[in-house]
């Protein structure tokens, strides 16, 4: 199956031991006011760790109406008809062709759940099946949660930079670069 055609069509559906019903697929550009909805349930801790402002809704919506699968992968999880759950598998190009990097915001009542890393294998599996080289995902050195479940997938933590990140009240934080090799160094893919 081509490429595009195969993340257009992508779904999976999980039922969670807690009974609760979660549906993955592509965020689509009806779904824009539902992405905005999500981003609003980021609390003052959230937002400050965002690369960019997800409280801007116009950006937010832009993210839903310009999808382009084939340059950033939004997998969305949708229970009862809303979107909980946000992960997204930006791929690289030209000499960096082989790499893709993953991002993740969950609803915080939705965390803890699993549905995070149910998203995460989900964006590991299509990176296999498109072939990749290596996923590699930026955690701060505070989100251990994010850490260990990374850990759990089999991610290995390549290094630290040190105060990377700063936040708007100017205090520096540690980042981790974490790597999930799908072949072996010096593989053909």
């Amino acid at each position: 199956m081509e490429t595009l055609q195969y993340l257009e069509q992508y779904r999976q559906v999980k039922t969670l031991k807690n009974g609760v019903r979660v549906l993955l697929r592509p965020l689509r550009p009806e779904d824009a006011d539902k992405l905005v909805t999500l981003f609003a349930s980021a609390t003052p801790e959230d937002t400050t760790y965002f690369r960019r402002d997800v409280t801007d809704e116009e950006l937010v919506t832009s993210w839903a109406r310009e999808v382009n699968l084939l340059s950033v992968f939004p997998l969305v999880a949708e229970v009862n008809g809303r979107i909980i759950g946000d992960a997204t598998l930006h791929f690289g190009a030209d000499y960096l062709r082989h790499l893709a990097w993953l991002r993740i915001f969950l609803s915080p009542e939705f965390r803890r759940m699993g549905i995070g890393a149910l998203m995460l294998s989900n964006l590991v599996s299509i990176a296999r099946r498109l072939g990749l080289q290596q996923v590699i995902a930026e955690v701060l050195a505070s989100q251990v949660q994010r850490m260990k479940a990374l850990d759990v997938l089999g991610f290995q933590r390549e290094y630290r930079h040190r105060d990377y990140f700063i936040t708007p009240d100017g205090e520096t934080i540690d980042m981790d670069v974490y790597v999930l090799r799908l072949t072996e160094p010096g593989e053909q893919f």
